[in-house]
This record gives C-alpha cells, structure tokens and sequence, in this order.
C-alpha cells in the first residue's frame, strides 16, 4: 500500500516542484503551487508515519548514522518554528544551554523526525504565551527539552498519549494528524539509545525532555549552499583533447512503466537541455542503452517484462555501458530493496516521491558539468512615503491590524489584494504589507500599522 500511495505522489509533487520553475507564473499562480506541494507533502508525512509504525512494529526500524553539522540543523529547525509561531501569534523561543559540538555522528533524518513532531504538537496545543526549545549537550550526550504554554495534558492522557493513533482533543477544536508522532518518537528515543519523558500542569502546558547519545564527529560536514539561485542550463566540463564534445548534450535514459513518473523527469531535464529517452521497461530501455550509449540511466524497479533489477544486471554485462551511471528509483522504501538494487550495480537510490533537487546533485556529482544560474535579481521592500490621501479607511485599517495580531498571513495577503482591487491607489501600501508579510516579519508589520493609524 505504501508503493501505491507514493507512487501517484511521484507525479503530484513532481510537477509542482517542475512548474515552480517556470518564470511566466504570477504570483497568485505561484502561491496555488505551494498550496498543492505543501499538502502533498502534508500527505506523505502521514504515509511515512504509519510505515515507521509498521516497521517499528515489526522490529526492522534501522538507524543510517553520518555526520552532520549540528548546530545548522538545529537553526533550520528553530527558522520554521520561528515561522510558524509568529503565523499563529505566540512566541518561539530557543537556547543551547552549554556548548554544541559543530558537527556529530547520528541518524539526522530521525532526529528531526523526533523534534518536529514534539515542536509541531507544542505549537498545534498552545494558543497564546510561548514554545521553547532548549538544548545541553555533554560527554558525547544531548538533552533536548520541548516546552509550552498549552492546555496541558490529564494525569489519565499522559498514561496512554504513546500509544499508536491516540489524539489529545482540544475542546472547540479539531486537531489534524494520525495520532502517530509521539508513539513514533518515543520508539525513535529507544532505538538511539534513551527515554522520551513528560510532565504537564493542565490548564499550564507541557514539558517533553530526552536525552540520548550523540557523538562528537571527527570531520565537520561541508554544509550544503542555502538560498541557490534557479539552474537554467548546464555546460560540459572538457580538456584541451576533447573540444568536439563541448556542445554535444549529455544523453540521459529514463526507465519507468508509469507514464506519469517519466514525464516529471523528461520536462525536467530536456528543459536543462539534456538529450532524454524513455523506455517503460527494461527490455526496451536495454535495447535504447545499447543503441545510443547514455551518459546516465534513471530507473524504476518494479516493472513489467523486465524489472530495474534485471535491466541493471544486464548492463553490467555489456563492456561499452560497464561504467555507465545507474540510478534507482522507486517507490519502495523497504531496506532490502535498496541493498538489492546497489547489489545489483547500481550507483545511487532515491525513494520516490523524487525531489528534483536530488536528482540535480546526483547528475552534478556524477557528471562533468557546471550548471548555469539564472541571474538573480535581488527583492527589496518598496518604501514610499504613504499620505493619508491613500491611506486606507480607519475601518480597513483595523481589520488589517486585527489580521496582522491573529498571524493569519494567507488572510493579509487576500485582504491587501482585495484593498488594491476596490482603490488602485492602495497599489504601493498593499505591496509594502504584501512584502512583509510573505517574509513573515510580523513585528514589523505591527510598528509599521502604527505607524500608519497615527496619520492624520
């Protein structure tokens, strides 16, 4: 069941991360993508939680440990809840209470997992007052303490909310979510070597705290190149030998019997002026990659006449295509299926939904090539002096201060919309609140409504 829901996620997320590139969209267009590709991604959390379940329930839950830099990963985690507590109005708040290695040796993947579902369970119970993260980190172990201003849980709740699809419901509220976080989590703490406590006042809120072994690492991780600028293109990287080569495009080969699957990837990269086949199954890809020798091969596993397994095999077996770069892809996230496929020859896997970024570090990892930017042109805020000839009403003014108070941004930004629709001389006060509160600076946005307010 977990390859068939993610596979038509493949397509759904796919697209959106390929039609977000396109520079002709406006901007209401724009935020309709992000909408799709956050509930589609909203979507496979859910489905990730229930096959974490089953492995866990099953007892073939494995760690993948590796360096990584701790304390740009704990500041990506405080930027979005940072982001999502000023949407909801309460305050976030983050300390690392001694000092942090600069890079450990853990499952990254997991850690997040464990404090995005204590962080986001935090946000989700409080309504007003604050979250806080906090950190201390000593002889290779870290503890990590979650706590808020929420309702609180019973002293009858606190005996059963970790146990699998258990929900704490708040009383005029329905909370999404499968109930699945916190039994997850505390397994996820097990497994790294601790224990997932908790203290609640109700009424008060709530402390959530683990502890588990974190070791220093030897080597610190190069940290990966935040804010990229959009790849357009590529050029070949070519010695003084090989000149005749330098516009010859690469030749990718394309490997899945769904349609669907293929296109993400053949508009993706055609689009970047790579040369694309596509084949729908092994047979007929193994016969493509003799005919036109590909630089690189995408495939998928499961598939008829001929599997990603065989295919892959197969070429191994052919001298002129030995060294050719083969990449698995599939749906599939059971452990045994990616050892088999690098058993079988091939050099990378990626699980789908494909994230289009990691196809792109792949394709620079394994081929001579430099990608071409497009030239960014830097967003300033627009700052014009505002009069009170175009100034909205006392009465506009105050439900937009409202709005801004409640941190409801995608309701600041309709509004504003529809401010500029009724009196186009609200064009450039509409575009500076626009501005701000896409960047969610909501205290700007409160100084700034003042400000205005006090014009007379």
């Amino acid at each position: 069941m977990s390859h068939e829901l993610r596979t038509p996620l493949n397509g759904i997320l796919g697209y959106t991360q390929i039609l977000s590139r396109d520079r002709t969209l406006t901007e209401k267009q724009r935020e309709a993508i992000q909408i799709i590709y956050r509930s589609g991604e909203h979507l496979l959390t859910l489905i990730n939680d229930i096959l974490d379940l089953s492995k866990i329930e099953a007892g073939k839950l494995e760690l993948h440990v590796a360096d990584f830099a701790l304390p740009e990963f704990l500041q990506d985690i405080v930027d979005l809840f940072n982001m999502r507590s000023q949407q909801k109005g309460i305050t976030f708040y983050y300390a690392a209470l001694s000092p942090l290695p600069l890079a450990v040796h853990a499952d990254e993947k997991r850690l997040r997992q464990i404090l995005l579902n204590l962080l986001s369970n935090a946000v989700k119970f409080t309504q007003q007052g604050q979250v806080s993260l906090k950190v201390i980190y000593s002889n290779h172990r870290a503890c990590f303490e979650v706590e808020d201003t929420g309702e609180g849980i019973s002293a009858a709740d606190r005996e059963t909310i970790f146990l699998p699809f258990r929900q704490l419901s708040q009383q005029h509220n329905l909370i999404e979510g499968t109930g699945l976080g916190l039994s997850i989590s505390k397994h996820l703490v097990e497994i790294m070597d601790g224990q997932l406590y908790v203290e609640s006042i109700l009424g008060q809120g709530s402390l959530f705290w683990f502890e588990i072994t974190l070791p220093e690492a030897q080597t610190t991780p190069k940290l990966p190149r935040l804010n990229s600028p959009t790849i357009r293109g590529y050029r070949r990287r070519i010695d003084q030998t090989h000149t005749d080569m330098k516009n010859k495009p690469f030749i990718l080969l394309i490997v899945d019997d769904k349609w669907a699957n293929r296109q993400v990837l053949v508009n993706l990269l055609s689009e970047l002026g790579f040369q694309v086949l596509e084949a729908d199954n092994g047979k007929t890809a193994l016969e493509l990659a003799r005919q036109n020798q590909p630089d690189l091969i995408i495939t998928d596993l499961m598939m008829p006449t001929m599997d990603g397994f065989e295919l892959t095999q197969q070429i191994r077996q052919i001298e002129s295509l030995q060294n050719t770069v083969v990449i698995a892809a599939s749906a599939s996230v059971f452990e045994h299926h990616r050892r088999q496929s690098i058993q079988a020859g091939c050099s990378e896997f990626i699980a789908k939904p494909i994230n289009t970024q990691d196809v792109l570090d792949l394709l620079s990892h394994y081929l001579l090539l430099d990608w071409i930017y497009e030239e960014s042109i830097p967003t300033t805020p627009i700052t014009t002096v505002i009069t009170p000839a175009i100034k909205p009403s006392t009465a506009q003014m105050a439900t937009l201060f409202k709005l801004v108070m409640s941190g409801k941004v995608q309701k600041i930004i309709e509004y504003t919309t529809q401010l500029e629709q009724q009196d186009p001389s609200l064009l450039p006060f509409a575009q500076e609140i626009r501005y701000l509160a896409k960047k969610f600076e909501m205290n700007q946005l409160r100084a700034l409504l003042k400000q205005y307010m006090d014009l007379s």
